[in-house]
């Protein structure tokens, strides 16, 4: 590797760097990584075909890529495959195991939870549970809130989703605005 300000720790870790900034720690983490600045690759294959540029990627096969296509930028993915098929979407955010899994080339999409936005082939929607908006596959634009929280299977655009919670869980405010 050359480049300036750089670390890489584990077999075929940054295998063909030369970039600026970059951190690659696990067996072939940024594999891939040609001429990247400012990328962040922790785990065994974390990074592992990513060309794109100031990406963070924690856990194994985090951000895996496609060899030959990956060169998505700005996003932060965070736990073991997720955002694992990411080819060149950007800023997104990816939090849980297998979050946002399925996402190939969209941006603006932010998935927390085990498995949340798993299957989800389109951008721009935002997931927040475990499963929720786990079966999005042709729409885009939703909120999911809540685990297993999907929008009819994926098949509705702009739509707001919540599960119910029990009661004991839901905080109510008087007129005056204060909570009771």
């Amino acid at each position: 590797q050359t480049g300036s300000y750089n670390t890489a720790v584990g077999w075929k870790a940054w295998n063909v760097g030369t970039g600026a900034a970059c951190t690659m720690v696990g067996a072939e983490a940024g594999l891939s990584v040609t001429s990247n600045s400012n990328d962040t690759y922790l785990g065994s294959s974390a990074g592992r075909y990513a060309t794109g540029e100031k990406n963070v990627a924690v856990g194994s096969e985090a951000f895996e890529g496609v060899s030959g296509s990956t060169s998505g930028s700005e996003n932060v993915i965070i736990g073991h495959q997720a955002g694992h098929a990411m080819t060149s979407g950007g800023k997104n955010t990816f939090i849980g195991h297998k979050a946002g899994y399925s996402q190939t080339s969209h941006s603006n999409t932010i998935a927390i939870g085990c498995q949340a936005s798993e299957n989800i082939v389109t951008g721009g929607s935002i997931a927040i549970g475990s499963k929720a908006g786990h079966d999005h596959t042709t729409c885009h634009t939703n909120i999911c809130i809540g685990d297993n929280t999907d929008s009819d299977s994926g098949k509705v655009s702009h739509k707001l989703v919540l599960r119910k919670v029990p009661r004991r869980f839901v905080t109510r405010f008087n007129s005056q605005g204060n909570l009771q």
